[in-house]
């Protein structure tokens, strides 16, 4: 996943007595957040993905430490650039002329050659945080519920 678009926090209440009670049950502390952590993950991805279904959203552990899992949620490292104009829009803008067996040209959709074209903007289209605001209660209840698994294992 790559650049960042938008941060968000979704806290686990009672997370200490989680990790205590999977040492207690001799079980791997740093597996079992995390997936605690993916379950929410999932749902918020699947929200963001189901306001932009043509990018590809992708959930997945940024890092790993003994009793903290981060797990981070955004596009694909190709869909990035789409993603960031579609979320942000973009200004009008030139497309410069751009290189084609060895001529500087740009084709056309009508099937006409330009050496530049003059790009009329697009307007912002949000998804990604619009999705997590919509998500943030069923990743947290997906989560709790993960964790009745993952102890009760």
């Amino acid at each position: 996943m790559a650049g960042r678009f938008v941060a968000g926090k979704i806290s686990i209440t009672g997370l200490d007595e989680t990790i205590k009670e999977l040492q207690r049950r001799k079980l791997d502390v740093t597996a079992g957040i995390e997936q605690i952590c993916m379950a929410g993950a999932e749902v918020v991805k699947n929200e963001i993905q189901g306001r932009a279904p043509d990018i590809e959203v992708i959930a997945e552990t940024m890092q790993r430490r003994p009793t903290a899992v981060t797990v981070g949620v955004g596009p694909t490292k190709p869909a990035t650039r789409f993603a960031r104009w579609r979320e942000f829009g973009t200004k009008p803008h030139i497309i410069p002329k751009a290189r084609k067996r060895g001529r500087k040209i740009l084709l056309l959709p009508n099937g006409g050659f330009r050496r530049s074209v003059m790009h009329p903007g697009q307007k912002a289209r949000p998804f990604i945080r619009p999705g997590y605001d919509a998500s943030t209660a069923g990743a947290t209840a997906a989560m709790g519920a993960k964790t009745k698994e993952v102890v009760r294992a």
